[in-house]
């Protein structure tokens, strides 16, 4: 057994026996410590052990104890029991505050707690709302890029449509152009010396052939000027009415 574990042993031993001997330290020995604590005998470990222990109570006036009034006990047992209570109460009034400030903080930090999750749970609340309009954003824009798409390919198309038609235009307005010119459609007036049947002069006729009246003045057609050519579109010509040559030769349009 180690010393020091050996020396607390031994007091609490001779203590006990110092107590029920009335405070007489010359009675407590070494043989009854060794078989207070569980030995057969006494040896010098728990002899040397026993006088360091005389020597400290011998020093605290254990010897005079006996000396002292009987009523000193019953005092010392009422001031005891007073320190008793003091002490005791200032230990528990120390842990109640102590407890009651614990849980002052605890109720502290759980309502801060509590009032952080609810800033949390509103923060995930408007991360989740941004997050879905994000995804409708994203839809949205991915349809009007399918519709610009679209868009861009019916502009192609109506494009190459206008480009046709412009052809077309051109074409129709090249042929407008050639059939049209100056084309007479009256037939020319006889001159007066010659005759309506045979169309030659008849100078065997003895008389004088009668004067006549000046003849009917010719028609002269106007010639279309480039303006009004110019002014012809060539969508009059689609709209499903026939144009044909006049047979008179003209370049004059007849309709239905």
């Amino acid at each position: 057994m180690a010393k020091v574990a050996t020396q607390d042993a031994v007091d609490r031993a001779a203590d006990a026996l110092l107590k029920e001997y009335n405070y007489d330290i010359e009675k407590v020995i070494p043989n009854q410590v060794a078989k207070a604590i569980g030995w057969a005998k006494g040896n010098d470990l728990i002899k040397a052990a026993l006088e360091n222990w005389k020597e400290r109570r011998i020093s605290e006036g254990v010897p005079f104890i006996a000396k002292a009034p009987p009523e000193l006990d019953e005092a010392l047992d009422v001031t005891c029991e007073s320190l008793r209570r003091l002490l005791r109460g200032l230990v528990g009034k120390y842990r109640a505050e102590d407890g009651e400030a614990h849980k002052r903080e605890i109720d502290k930090w759980s309502a801060r707690y509590d009032s952080l999750e609810a800033q949390r749970d509103e923060l995930q609340r408007k991360l989740d709302d941004a997050e879905e309009r994000y995804r409708n954003m994203a839809a949205e824009r991915d349809q009007l890029a399918g519709e610009l798409a679209q868009a861009t390919r019916e502009l192609g198309n109506e494009r190459a449509k206008l480009q046709i038609s412009e052809d077309k235009y051109d074409k129709l307005l090249a042929r407008l152009g050639s059939v049209s010119g100056p084309a007479a459609d009256e037939q020319p007036v006889p001159h007066d010396d010659v005759a309506p049947q045979s169309g030659r002069a008849n100078p065997s006729n003895g008389q004088a052939p009668q004067k006549k009246g000046p003849g009917r003045p010719r028609k002269v057609r106007a010639e279309p000027s480039k303006e009004a050519n110019a002014k012809s579109s060539p969508d009059d010509l689609l709209d499903g009415t026939p144009w044909a040559k006049d047979p008179g030769g003209g370049g004059n349009y007849k309709g239905d």
